[in-house]
C-alpha cells in the first residue's frame, strides 16, 4: 500500500520536528501523509510523547488550581475541611498536600490511561487486520492528546465557551482514527471500529457507574422526603 504524498509544506520524512509543530500539525493536518511523517521522526518515541501528556496534565491541574483559588470557593471550602481536620495553623500545609499529591498524581493517572487506551486499541487494531505497532500508535496519541486536552481545559474555565468540550471531544475520537488508519494500515471501517468500540465501552462504564452511584442517593433522597 503506497503512502499518500505530503502536502508541500510538510517537511519530509525522516525530518525531526520541534514538539510545537509536532501539536500543530497533529491537530490540524490530520492525514495520512501528515501523520506518516511524525511517526517516522528520529525522535518519534514513545517515551516523548508520554512526557507530553504528563506535563499537559500538570500545566492543566496548576491552571485549574489557579482559576479555581481566584475565581470559585471550591478550593477555599476544600482547605477549610482539611483545616478543621488538621487545626487552624494547618493552612500552609493544606494547601502543600494539594500540590504534592494531587497534582502530580494527575499527571500519573494522565500518563496510565494513555498508555492502557493506546494497548486496547492497538490490540483492536490488530485483531482486525492492522500491521501496526503500539510505539508509532502511543506517539501519535499523546501529540494528539497533550495539545487537545489542553485546549479543552482552557476553554473550559471559561463558561460560555464549555459548550465546545463534546465538539472537541468528537474530533479527538477522529484524530484518533486517522491515526489508527495510518499506523495500521487499516480502512476506514476497520479504523473508527477500533476506537469507537472502545468508545462506546466506556461510554457503557460510565452510565453504569453513574446508575449505581446515584440511583441509590436518588431513592434516599425520595424515602426521606416522606
Amino acid at each position: 500500500m503506497s503512502i499518500p504524498a505530503a502536502p508541500a509544506s510538510i517537511p519530509a520524512p525522516g525530518t525531526s520536528l520541534p514538539w510545537t509543530q509536532v501539536w500543530l500539525y497533529a491537530l490540524t493536518r490530520p492525514s495520512e501523509a501528515t501523520y506518516n511523517i511524525l511517526i517516522n521522526d528520529p525522535a518519534a518515541k514513545p517515551t516523548r510523547g508520554l512526557l507530553w501528556v504528563g506535563l499537559a496534565s500538570l500545566f492543566i491541574s496548576l491552571a485549574v488550581l489557579v482559576f479555581r483559588v481566584i475565581f470559585g470557593p471550591n478550593m477555599d471550602q476544600m482547605v477549610d475541611l482539611l483545616q478543621r481536620d488538621a487545626g487552624a495553623a494547618a493552612r500552609p500545609i493544606s494547601i502543600l498536600i494539594v500540590l504534592l499529591c494531587g497534582i502530580p498524581a494527575g499527571a500519573v493517572v494522565a500518563v496510565l490511561g494513555t498508555v492502557i487506551y493506546t494497548a486496547l486499541v492497538n490490540f483492536t487494531a490488530g485483531a482486525l487486520g492492522g500491521t501496526g505497532n503500539f510505539n508509532q500508535l502511543i506517539y501519535l496519541f499523546s501529540a494528539i492528546t497533550a495539545p487537545l486536552s489542553l485546549v479543552s481545559t482552557l476553554l473550559g474555565l471559561v463558561p460560555i465557551l464549555g459548550c465546545l468540550g463534546i465538539p472537541l471531544a468528537m474530533y479527538s475520537v477522529y484524530l484518533d482514527i486517522v491515526a489508527v488508519k495510518t499506523v495500521h494500515r487499516l480502512d476506514w471501517v476497520r479504523s473508527a471500529g477500533s476506537v469507537l468500540i472502545l468508545v462506546v465501552l466506556g461510554l457503557l462504564v460510565v452510565a453504569v457507574c453513574a446508575v449505581a452511584i446515584f440511583v441509590p442517593l436518588f431513592t434516599t433522597m425520595m424515602r426521606n422526603s416522606f
